[in-house]
């Protein structure tokens, strides 16, 4: 497995355990991921392979997550990238973006996913349309979730999620973080 294919399998998120009931469903039959990773907002990925990932590397995401204060925010809404994907859609933004910048700013070396498509856009993952075979799934998807909305959540944790073998083999808590306090496991 190359360096790059470790940093696929690599990850900082915010777990967002309130909308599993939601979304859940939706997600393990129209996400390609495996169900070992829970409906997130992404933070940093590709992060750090397991092999480089250091106790230099751990302090210094624990530096910017110790710096940052936990916060509430609340899933407001459904959008799509493009006519694929739907997501929810947290509010306020800025508190993500704030970490997300402070975590770029920190990892230089690290080259985020979004760099291709723009800029990065906190989001929920729900579905991938385009593993949907002639499914109305998003006429599912709004039926389900929009009755649901809002769904009030909180930000307190960051998790570095790791795959420690190759896919399918399930992405496993490597460290977490609590925003605004020293700690990892």
């Amino acid at each position: 497995m190359t360096l790059a294919e470790q940093r696929d399998g690599s990850a900082l998120v915010f777990v967002v355990p309130e909308v599993a009931d939601v979304i859940g469903t939706f997600r393990s039959q129209y996400i390609k991921d495996d169900p070992s990773m829970p409906p997130h907002i992404t933070l940093l990925y590709p992060f750090f392979a397991p092999s480089e990932t250091t106790p230099d590397v751990l302090r210094r995401v624990e530096g910017v997550t110790s710096a940052a204060r936990a916060f509430d925010y609340t899933a407001t809404g459904l959008a799509t990238f493009g006519q694929q994907v739907i997501y929810l859609t947290p509010e306020p933004v800025a508190p993500f973006l704030a970490l997300i910048a402070h975590l770029g700013d920190e990892f230089p070396e690290i080259t985020p996913y979004w760099d291709k498509y723009g800029g990065a856009v906190p989001h929920i993952t729900v579905a991938d349309l385009g593993l949907a075979e002639g499914a109305d799934v998003k006429a599912d998807v709004e039926a389900t979730v929009l009755p649901h909305l809002p769904i009030r959540c909180t930000a307190a944790e960051v998790l570095l999620l790791q795959r420690l073998r190759p896919a399918p083999a399930p992405w496993d808590v490597r460290a977490n973080f609590m925003l605004g306090s020293p700690g990892h496991i």
